[in-house]
């Protein structure tokens, strides 16, 4: 995360002018621990720290987007799960991807139907889709706080992350977890949170929906940015000759944007 950080702040600076403000934040205590007595504490202290802040400037959250798991891609026949009851909360999701014979090709992009629905957009936009990668748009029925929409724990899978925090403020800013579905997907749904995860699993079409999914988030950030110009320039990372415009975020990052 530091050495893409660095790359950003160095060499994209001088080659990128933007109105708004990017923001990359590596949250800790994102999962239940002895310290953290409820998920995401580590990024619901951040998104108290910043409100407080914008108060006084003046300035909002245009968009988060908070990137979870999105390393394992499977293109096989019903490699993906779905969590309980998705057919009658989201039938819609639920017939997209059993229609596709449950494969877990997809980059799962979670929001609310409204609140979110710019950011749902241009992540969908952005996404370089074929048959075996694609986006599957995950629009959650309530607006604002969730907890002030009748049956918002219906939702409760949806919620496992950092972008809950976001949602759940006061001022319910735009937020959107974009997810490879973690423990309902593939060989995850055995080695979740074990040592079995591990790099020997990953294969070339999970580097290249990887690929993907970050040159997506990058040409959203740079659309939420509001970049006045911008060169890509071809650098080489630990072997692999990448773009500017595809390698910013390869960790548990988010990107806020003000203005």
């Amino acid at each position: 995360m530091f050495v893409v950080c660095r790359y950003v702040l160095h060499a994209g600076k001088a080659r990128c002018d933007v109105k708004n403000t990017i923001l990359f934040v590596a949250f800790d205590f994102e999962e239940w621990t002895d310290e953290c007595n409820d998920i995401a504490c580590g990024s619901n202290r951040y998104v108290k720290n910043i409100t407080s802040y914008l108060s006084k400037s003046g300035g909002t959250i245009s968009g988060a987007i908070i990137l979870e798991t999105v390393l394992n891609h499977n293109s096989s026949a019903e490699s993906e799960k779905l969590p309980h009851g998705f057919d009658k909360l989201l039938p819609d999701v639920y017939n997209e991807v059993k229609n596709d014979s449950m494969r877990g090709n997809f980059l799962a992009v979670t929001g609310r139907k409204e609140s979110d629905r710019k950011l749902l957009s241009l992540m969908a936009k952005h996404f370089q889709k074929d048959s075996d990668y694609r986006t599957q748009l995950i629009e959650v029925p309530i607006n604002g706080q969730p907890s002030l929409n009748p049956g918002y724990k219906y939702f409760d899978d949806l919620y496992r992350s950092d972008h809950y925090s976001f949602w759940e403020a006061n001022a319910s800013y735009s937020a959107l977890m974009l997810t490879d579905t973690a423990d309902f997907r593939g060989y995850m749904q055995r080695c979740y949170h074990k040592e079995c995860d591990n790099l020997s699993l990953v294969k070339e079409d999970d580097l290249e929906f990887l690929r993907r999914s970050i040159n997506a988030v990058i040409k959203t950030v740079l659309d939420l940015s509001e970049v006045d110009s911008c060169k890509p320039v071809d650098v080489n990372f630990g072997g692999m000759s990448v773009t500017f415009n595809l390698f910013v975020m390869l960790a548990m990052l988010l990107g806020t944007f003000l203005f």
